[in-house]
């Protein structure tokens, strides 16, 4: 009988223990879950302010290049290289050409065209003729002669007059200058005035023109007065 009952007590001893060592286990499990959901909980709140930090930074750098026209100190700027900056040179090059051709060497090339198709037309209409040279006084005339005759062109070619050349006194024409106009002339020249032919003489001062036939006075200009106009 009391062998029965102390195996009894014994057997609620052991029980007891076991629900004691079970209450225990459970404790110890919810107070590792807490631990774990605060942890979880404080992983969090850091990421969300290293996030909210980095986008602080972000916004004060986008907003610090905007005031300043430059990137963020620290962060390298993109850079293009050689290759681009060789483009650019070759297409400012390809624009000097272009002007060039268009507005000097275009021009130069018509005029010298034309002036050839002149000069040809004149040695057409005069087989023979010599010493042309082109005069621009009230409009374009051309100058040139064979071994009997003086011609003067206009602007196209074509023959306006013509004088023989026994005709030709430029010592005459020199004396009237030096007489009347008082001009010593340096050169001597054959041109075309406003409606003939004329004796154009040239110093270091003056110009004036005498006409061819007669030697009177056509024109007459300063050149040091032009100069400083």
């Amino acid at each position: 009988m009391c062998f029965a009952m102390n195996r009894t007590g014994k057997n609620g001893s052991d029980s007891s223990k076991q629900e004691f060592a079970g209450f225990r286990d459970s404790e110890r499990l919810f107070a590792i879950m807490v631990t774990m959901r605060k942890t979880d909980s404080s992983r969090a709140r850091h990421a969300r302010a290293v996030s909210d930090k980095e986008h602080m930074n972000a916004y004060a750098a986008r907003k610090a290049k905007g005031q300043n026209g430059k990137a963020p100190a620290g962060k390298k700027t993109e850079k293009f290289g050689w290759p681009l900056t060789l483009g650019l040179f070759a297409l400012l090059g390809l624009i000097i050409v272009c002007l060039w051709a268009l507005f000097i060497s275009g021009p130069a090339r018509i005029h010298d065209r034309q002036k050839a198709e002149v000069i040809a037309t004149m040695e057409e209409i005069v087989p023979g003729v010599e010493g042309l040279s082109e005069n621009k006084f009230d409009y374009v005339t051309w100058q040139g002669y064979t071994s009997d005759t003086l011609y003067w062109f206009d602007m196209t070619g074509q023959i306006i007059t013509s004088r023989p050349m026994t005709t030709l006194d430029y010592d005459k024409a020199e004396e009237k200058a030096r007489t009347k106009y008082d001009l010593e002339a340096e050169t001597v020249t054959l041109a075309y005035g406003y409606s003939g032919p004329v004796y154009q003489l040239e110093s270091d001062e003056r110009i004036l023109m005498l006409d061819y036939d007669t030697l009177d006075w056509v024109y007459e200009r300063n050149l040091n007065h032009a100069q400083s106009n």
